[in-house]
């Protein structure tokens, strides 16, 4: 008889944006670098109201996430909007958004969370296979190469390569199969309920969502405040499977 494996979770996968990576700069910083004149006060109620007013004209449009010129189109008309609610003129909007959109394609632009070298490394000398689904342009196999993290990754699936966006399943079956891994074997780490944990839930992985804010987040899934939280979420897992072998034994026993 065959031994089942005594560890259930054989591939940890994440997401990379407010995940394993963070904007270095944030906007307001970056715009008033840019020569905008305005409070940082009103830049991010500019940036929430351009946010509020695309969701509503485009929804989750999973084709929008598909191609590095949809995604371009996308953060276009984002800036675009957001400089209008500044009262920028529209014949300086788009060199604006130009220089906005170019510097967070950048690796400059972006830092590893503190945490997270050290819970990929811990992963890696433990076993896992370890890889990344993300909403992203394919620059973003570029920006990885320059942070020491990259190391430990098997594979890297970008939504802009792939041809669809979180949180169509497809991103995420990709995922298991680069890690040769069945669903129950994978955990998915990300920071949004919508796209993250609902797409991971539909490809049959566990899904592990990451808030960082510390305020109540109550959801339908495991929640940790930082990478960190992951181990705890990967003991009980896996113990559950060491629990199956005991009873699988047990039972072969009574059978003998």
């Amino acid at each position: 008889m065959t031994q089942p494996n005594r560890r259930k979770i054989k591939a940890v996968i994440f997401d990379v944006g407010y995940t394993l990576l963070r904007p270095n700069e944030s906007p307001i910083t970056l715009l008033k670098a840019l020569g905008l004149e305005a409070t940082p006060e009103q830049i991010q109620a500019a940036v929430q109201l351009a946010m509020d007013e695309l969701w509503r004209r485009l929804g989750r449009d999973l084709d929008l996430w598909g191609s590095d010129h949809t995604i371009y189109e996308f953060w276009m008309l984002l800036y675009d909007t957001m400089l209008s609610q500044l009262g920028v003129p529209p014949e300086e909007r788009k060199p604006l958004a130009e220089k906005l959109y170019q510097a967070y394609l950048t690796h400059e632009m972006w830092e590893a969370y503190p945490e997270a070298e050290d819970v990929l490394r811990r992963l890696h000398e433990e076993g896992y296979t370890l890889g990344v689904v993300s909403d992203w342009q394919s620059t973003l196999l570029e920006i990885l190469a320059h942070f020491e993290l990259a190391r430990y990754l098997n594979f890297v699936v970008v939504s802009a390569i792939v041809g669809t966006g979180k949180p169509d399943p497809a991103l995420f079956r990709e995922a298991l199969r680069r890690a040769q891994a069945r669903p129950e074997e994978a955990v998915f780490v990300g920071d949004l309920y919508l796209t993250d944990v609902l797409g991971a839930r539909a490809a049959g992985i566990h899904p592990v969502m990451i808030d960082r804010s510390r305020r109540p987040a109550p959801v339908d899934c495991d929640l940790i405040r930082d990478l960190t939280g992951l181990f705890d979420v990967l003991e009980r897992l896996n113990a559950s499977a060491v629990e199956d072998v005991a009873e699988l034994d047990a039972t072969a026993e009574e059978q003998a």
